[in-house]
């Protein structure tokens, strides 16, 4: 995958998702990595919209600490890889991009 398709800010955002997937010694980057990234790197897009679509953030955040603490764990495999989940959320953001005549997949087509 091409990460120079992506804005500086989605870029971020996956970049996060890595960090955090390998700082709880997990093997694959889940949806559930980008989206907390999302968080993580976007303070002003990601809470917006969510916030539009009268999501309780609160409620959401710590379910989304609980389904990325129950991903499984590894010692001593190779981290970072995506998982397929991951990869297709990753795939459609970049389709969206394409959809929406845009040049770059934002941190707006990620979500």
């Amino acid at each position: 995958m091409d990460l120079n398709k992506f804005t500086v800010r989605a870029q971020a955002a996956i970049t996060q998702a890595q960090t955090i997937a390998a700082g709880n010694g997990q093997q694959a980057i889940e949806t559930g990595h980008l989206l907390k990234g999302l968080f993580l790197e976007d303070a002003d897009v990601t809470p917006f919209l969510l916030k539009k679509l009268n999501v309780n953030m609160n409620a959401l955040t710590q379910a989304l600490d609980r389904i990325v603490s129950g991903y499984p764990k590894v010692q001593g495999g190779q981290n970072g890889t995506l998982s397929r989940s991951a990869a297709e959320a990753l795939t459609k953001a970049l389709a969206n991009t394409t959809a929406f005549g845009d040049d770059f997949a934002s941190v707006e087509h990620l979500l």
